[in-house]
């Protein structure tokens, strides 16, 4: 019985777990810079939001959206400019980690405005 708990537990432990790429709850963005870049991997870079603690991403203050990432891109970045511009605050949400150079960045999946 030791025998079968033990091979149960060994298998269990080898099964990977993903914590979430983030989530950065409401946060006003008038006071952070934002960084726009064009060429390669276009994209967009958000500084200073904290995206939580528990984020699997190794910079987990700087969100990035890419631009190549579906459909919606240009109204997620005018989404991201109306907020900054406005005052408003938004909810960015990270549905993986993106590898930039030597770091992974919370990569912008979803974005809510109160």
């Amino acid at each position: 019985m030791f025998k079968k708990i033990s091979i149960l537990f060994c298998l269990a432990a080898s099964i990977p777990v993903s914590a979430s790429p983030g989530r950065s709850g409401y946060v006003d963005l008038s006071s952070s810079k934002i960084q726009l870049i064009q060429g390669g991997l276009s994209r967009l870079y958000i500084y200073n939001v904290n995206m939580g603690a528990t984020s699997d991403c190794d910079n987990k203050t700087t969100p990035v959206f890419l631009f190549n990432s579906g459909d919606l891109g240009k109204e997620i970045y005018s989404m991201i400019l109306a907020a900054k511009t406005a005052g408003k605050r938004i909810e960015l949400v990270a549905g993986s980690c993106v590898n930039i150079g030597s770091s992974t960045y919370p990569s912008i999946s979803s974005v809510s405005m109160e």
